[in-house]
């Protein structure tokens, strides 16, 4: 973690679900935030893997599997 002075600027950074969709992306969005920590004070905000939110959508109305479905969906990654 780096503490730096409010002077230092603070850089938001978002990543959608297809920016985190499998290993090889999180290094890329890591490469990134290492980039970004070198001059700059980095808020990070990660939206859910991709194909989560449509399972989170679905949940209400499925009552069975879908807890498995998360998990393996985390698995692959």
């Amino acid at each position: 973690m780096h503490n730096r002075p409010p002077s230092v600027p603070l850089r938001v950074m978002k990543f959608g679900g297809t920016s985190v969709r499998d290993a090889a992306r999180m290094r890329d969005v890591a490469a990134l935030v290492t980039a970004a920590l070198e001059t700059d004070r980095v808020c990070l905000v990660a939206s859910a893997l991709a194909g989560v939110t449509d399972l989170l959508v679905a949940a209400p109305g499925a009552a069975t599997g879908v807890p498995e479905a998360y998990l393996a969906r985390h698995r692959q990654v």
